[in-house]
């Protein structure tokens, strides 16, 4: 499969800013999009001067850091044998999903929450709080949909799909995934799948990677 970046927003020409140069700035500046640079959180300006995407650093790390952390701890491990997979109760698992050939330096990535309702195999579940690989931070969210197949009890599928805000570009995501349940007690959901994001009819396919704490059992 062939994995390309995402296409160079028109300000990408300019220079990323690091923390600490951030800071810096802000407190030279008065702090905010009036002094040219912003901070993390706050609403960054393009190179016309126009409030045009907010940038987070800070949060997209944490997104990053939530995939690494369940990827660590599958890694090398085998999924849970399908007869050992709960059929009542729910669990609900958090993380992130990584978009890009490499799970923990992504071209994209959000926070994910996933609910597995293993008494009627349905699963739903959310993407949010998307970041490029500068730090830059999408409005909207995608919903997700899927279930437990019958023949696959201890994986999940899923897919959804949803409008990506990055100033002054619209992105058009769509999402198909397969998980597998990790762990003794499925304490872990990780698996992969394919996603496609669509710009002004340019598409782009990506490896998609969604890793999940199971955060709660009932």
């Amino acid at each position: 499969m062939s994995v390309r970046p995402l296409r160079p927003a028109r300000w990408a020409s300019a220079p990323i800013l690091t923390l600490p140069a951030l800071a810096l700035l802000a407190a030279c500046s008065g702090g905010g999009a009036a002094g040219g640079g912003g901070s993390p959180g706050d609403p960054a300006t393009g190179p016309d001067g126009a409030e045009s995407y907010t940038l987070d650093l800070e949060g997209k790390e944490e997104r990053v850091d939530d995939i690494g952390t369940v990827y660590d701890e599958v890694y090398g491990g085998k999924p849970m044998p399908g007869a050992l997979a709960p059929t009542t109760g729910t669990a609900t698992f958090n993380g992130a999903v990584s978009f890009g050939s490499q799970v923990k330096d992504p071209d994209l990535v959000a926070a994910l929450a996933v609910t597995v309702d293993f008494g009627t195999a349905g699963v739903t579940g959310s993407m949010w709080d998307f970041h490029d690989r500068a730090g830059h931070v999408a409005g909207g969210s995608v919903a997700l949909t899927g279930e437990v197949p019958e023949e696959s009890p201890s994986s999940v599928v899923l897919g959804g799909q949803g409008l990506l805000d990055w100033g002054p570009e619209q992105i058009y995501l769509r999402i198909d995934m397969t998980g597998d349940l990790y762990g003794a007690k499925a304490d872990w959901l990780y698996g992969q799948g394919v996603a496609t994001l669509t710009t002004d009819g340019v598409e782009e396919t990506y490896t998609a990677t969604l890793g999940g704490d199971n955060d709660r059992v009932d």
